[in-house]
C-alpha cells in the first residue's frame, strides 16, 4: 500500500470503473487481484497493469494475485538501474522467486506464446459433478472464470476475436512460471534509429548498384529489408522476450523506398529530358525522342511516307575553306544551316540530316505535313532569297562566289535509324531522295538555283516554275 500512499511517486493505474463487493475488498485484499485490461487502438488486450490503486490500496493483477497466493510471497516492486544499452525491464516485480518486467507505466505485457490448444479446458458444472478425471487437474493451476458472453466477461485477444477475459490471465502466469514475460528493454529507443539507418543505408546502396533496373530492385530490397526487420523483432520477442515493435521501423523502409524510387525516376526522367534535349540539336524531333525514351535495338526503325525530299547545297564551299581560317567557314557554315533550318521548319518541313555543306530536309517524313510539295516549293523560294543575300561576297579570281544550290522532288521515302545497337544512323532513304540529290547536282551545270522533278510539280500546283526539259 505504500506505493498508493499520498505523494508517493508510483507508476501504478489508478482503479478506474465499477468496484465490485467493496468491504470484502477491505477485509480480504490480500487475496484479490484485478482485471483492469489496456485496449490498444486495435481493441485487443496486449497489456494489463501490474497494480492499481483503489482508496489507497493496492490491488495486483489477478495473475499476480494468484502467483502470490500460490506461493506465499507478497510482489516485491524493485526498480533496475538505468542505461542506454540495458537488457532488462525498468521495473521487476518479485513474486516467490518469480521475476517479472514492468514497463514504466507500470504495466506487463501479455504474452500470447502459447496457443489457445495449450490449455486445458472444461465445464465447471462438469466438475461439480465428477466427469472430470482428478488426474486432470491434480498438480495443476487451476483458474476460475467466466467464458460465457452472458458473464460480460468476453474480451478481444490477438488470438481470438472474444475470448474469456481468463485467458488473459492464464496466458500471464503462464509467461510467468516459463520466465517468458515480454518487456521493452532500456535500449529499444535506440531500436528504430539502428533499424532505420541502417535500411537507409541498404536501399541507398542498392540504389546505386542497381541503375537502370532501380524502379523493381529498391521495392524488392525494401520488402526483404522489412522481413529481415520482422524476423529480427520476432526472434527477439520470442527468444529474448523482448518487444521492440516492427511497424514503425517496416513503414520507415516502405517510405524510405517510395521517396528514393521516385526521387530515381524523377533523376533518370531529368536526364533522359537533358538528353532529349540535346539529342534534339543533332537530330530530328521524333529520332530524339526515341534515342532517348527507348532501349536501343538492332532492328530497322522507320516508316515509309509519301514525302517531299530537298536537297541544299551551299556551292563552292570547298574552295572558299582553302582561303580562309577554319574559324571564318565555320562561322558561314554555321549561319548556312541556322538560316535553312529556320525556314524549313516555319514551312512545315523537318531538316533531316546535316552533312559537310549541305542538308537535307523533309515534308511529311518525320512529322506530317499537308501539302508537303507545295511546302517545300515555298520554303526554296525564300533559301534562295533570305540564303543567298546572308553569304558573305567573294571577291578573288581564284575563288568563285558563294551560291546556293536546291533539288526538290516528291515520291515514297523511308524515314528512320538503321544499323547495329551500339551505333546507328539516321537517314532518308529512296527514289525521291536520289533524284533530289541529282537535281541539287544539276543546278550547277544549268545555271537554275532550285530544280523541281515532275513528282513534286505536279503534286504542287506552284505556277511560278519554267520548264527545262527531261533529263536522265
Amino acid at each position: 500500500s505504500a506505493f498508493c500512499s499520498p505523494g508517493a511517486a508510483s507508476p501504478f493505474t489508478p482503479a478506474y470503473g465499477f468496484m465490485g463487493a467493496q468491504p470484502l475488498l477491505a477485509q480480504n485484499s490480500a487475496g484479490v487481484g484485478h482485471i483492469t485490461p489496456i485496449l490498444d487502438t486495435d481493441g485487443s488486450i496486449r497489456r494489463v497493469p501490474a497494480m492499481v490503486c483503489f482508496e489507497g490500496q493496492a490491488y495486483p493483477a489477478l495473475a499476480l494475485a494468484g502467483l502470490a497466493a500460490a506461493t506465499g510471497a507478497q510482489p516485491v516492486v524493485s526498480t533496475n538501474k538505468p542505461g542506454l544499452f540495458g537488457s532488462s525491464a525498468p521495473q521487476t516485480i518479485d513474486i516467490g522467486g518469480l521475476h517479472l518486467p514492468v514497463d514504466v507505466q507500470g504495466q506487463m505485457r501479455v504474452s500470447y506464446q502459447m496457443p489457445r490448444a495449450g490449455f486445458a479446458s472444461v465445464s465447471a458444472v462438469d466438475v461439480l459433478q465428477g466427469k472430470v478425471p482428478q488426474s486432470l487437474l491434480k498438480g495443476a493451476w487451476v483458474l476460475v472464470g467466466s467464458t460465457a458472453f452472458g458473464g460480460g466477461d468476453a474480451v478481444p485477444t490477438p488470438q481470438g476475436g472474444a475470448v474469456g477475459g481468463v485467458e488473459v490471465h492464464a496466458h500471464m502466469m503462464s509467461a510467468a512460471l516459463d520466465g517468458g514475460t515480454p518487456f521493452v528493454p532500456a535500449w529499444a529507443p535506440l531500436w528504430p534509429v539502428a533499424t532505420g539507418l541502417l535500411a537507409l543505408v541498404v536501399l541507398v546502396l542498392s540504389l546505386r548498384a542497381s541503375g537502370a533496373k532501380a524502379a523493381w530492385v529498391v521495392p524488392l530490397v525494401a520488402v526483404t529489408t522489412g522481413a529481415v526487420i520482422f524476423g529480427l523483432h520476432a526472434w527477439l520477442l520470442l527468444g529474448m522476450h523482448q518487444w521492440l515493435g516492427w511497424g514503425q521501423p517496416a513503414l520507415f523502409v516502405a517510405l524510405a523506398a517510395s521517396l528514393l524510387t521516385a526521387a530515381e525516376m524523377l533523376r533518370v526522367r531529368a536526364e533522359r529530358e537533358s538528353l532529349y534535349q540535346n539529342l534534339s540539336s543533332y537530330l530530328p524531333e521524333g529520332a530524339a525522342r526515341r534515342v532517348a525514351f527507348q532501349e536501343p535495338t538492332a532492328q530497322v526503325v522507320a516508316e515509309t511516307r509519301e514525302a517531299t525530299v530537298m536537297m541544299v547545297d551551299l556551292r563552292n564551299f570547298s574552295a572558299y575553306c582553302e582561303e580562309r581560317t577554319p574559324e571564318d567557314a565555320a562561322t558561314v557554315l554555321h549561319i548556312f544551316y541556322t538560316t535553312v533550318e529556320k525556314i524549313v521548319t516555319e514551312h512545315g518541313g523537318v531538316v533531316e540530316q546535316m552533312v559537310g555543306d549541305g542538308l537535307t530536309a523533309v515534308w511529311n517524313g518525320s512529322n506530317p505535313c499537308d501539302q508537303h510539295a507545295l511546302q517545300a516549293l515555298k520554303a526554296a523560294k525564300v533559301i534562295w532569297q533570305e540564303g543567298v543575300a546572308q553569304l558573305p561576297k567573294v571577291a578573288s579570281r581564284k575563288t568563285p562566289p558563294l551560291d546556293i544550290g536546291i533539288g526538290i522532288e516528291s515520291g515514297p521515302v523511308m524515314v528512320g535509324s538503321f544499323g547495329p545497337a551500339r551505333r546507328r544512323v539516321h537517314t532518308v532513304m529512296g527514289e525521291a531522295v536520289s533524284v533530289a540529290a541529282r537535281l541539287e547536282k544539276l543546278t550547277s551545270e544549268l545555271g537554275y538555283p532550285v530544280l523541281v522533278g515532275p513528282q513534286a510539280l505536279a503534286q504542287s500546283g506552284f505556277a511560278d516554275v519554267h520548264k527545262l526539259g527531261d533529263f536522265l
